[in-house]
């Protein structure tokens, strides 16, 4: 009886936690002394203390802190706007009055929850109140006239500013976190292989033990990860021919009769 596991490259890094722990449980139960494979085993389960990144997406950045100062200096600035326009509102100066007519209603729309907003409720609320001021003559005009022009000239350094942040954060992680996943996938697979390859070498040798139990159980722990791996193959390949395929059918064209 033969370990299934050539599928093994092919198995995707979320994927690796749960297998390597189903193996390691399973050489545990039979006894990796017993089976002739500890050495093999002892380096899988010394990989498997590295398993971490491959199940914690977050990511520690100088930046963070940066970012969530800016977006509570946000917050506090869009709640300043809802208070100038419930004043401007309250107060009804004539002077004011045209350009509170067509600024309170935007504020109203986009600002006037603000406090009760997530972090992703509030950049979207205030980013969309930016969009609609941005060169749009009349509206800046009158937020100029009703005194709010300058939380909002803040508003949109702050959103430049995070905006350049968030996406060089977003761009280390995920430069560090390949390089790092690329190389604990290598080794964790390695010693994966190493071990399967053990156990099947072990019982050609050692056949005062009985390798069969081991096996059964280890090849149906691998069965929802084949199923995993022909299914996304068949996936691709099928995508490949419909692509191939509309990359080679002749395109209809007009012509004249």
């Amino acid at each position: 009886m033969k370990l299934d596991f050539s599928y093994l490259n092919l198995i995707r890094i979320k994927e690796i936690p749960g297998m390597v722990n189903g193996v390691t449980g399973v050489v545990k139960k039979y006894n990796p002394v017993t089976l002739g494979v500890k050495p093999f085993f002892d380096l899988l389960v010394e990989q498997e203390s590295q398993l971490e990144p491959f199940s914690d997406p977050r990511v520690s950045h100088p930046l963070t802190p940066v970012i969530k100062d800016d977006r509570k200096r946000a917050k506090e600035l869009a709640q300043a706007i809802v208070i100038q326009a419930k004043a401007v509102e309250k107060g009804k100066l004539p002077t004011v009055s045209e350009a509170a007519f067509m600024i309170v209603p935007l504020i109203k729309k986009y600002l006037y929850k603000i406090a009760l907003n997530n972090s992703k409720s509030l950049d979207k609320s205030v980013k969309s109140f930016l969009a609609a001021l941005k060169d749009n003559e009349a509206l800046n005009n009158a937020s100029t006239t009703t005194g709010i022009d300058q939380y909002v000239d803040e508003l949109k350094l702050i959103y430049n500013r995070m905006d350049i942040n968030t996406e060089t954060r977003r761009a280390d992680n995920a430069g560090r976190r390949m390089i790092k996943e690329k190389k604990l996938r290598g080794s964790i697979l390695g010693a994966l292989t190493n071990l399967l390859k053990a156990i099947d070498l072990a019982q050609v040798h050692n056949t005062a033990v009985d390798y069969t139990p081991v096996i059964a159980e280890l090849n149906e722990l691998f069965v929802p990860y084949r199923s995993l791996t022909r299914s996304r193959s068949t996936r691709n390949k099928n995508a490949e021919i419909k692509k191939q395929a509309a990359a080679s059918s002749p395109t209809t064209t007009a012509t004249a009769g």
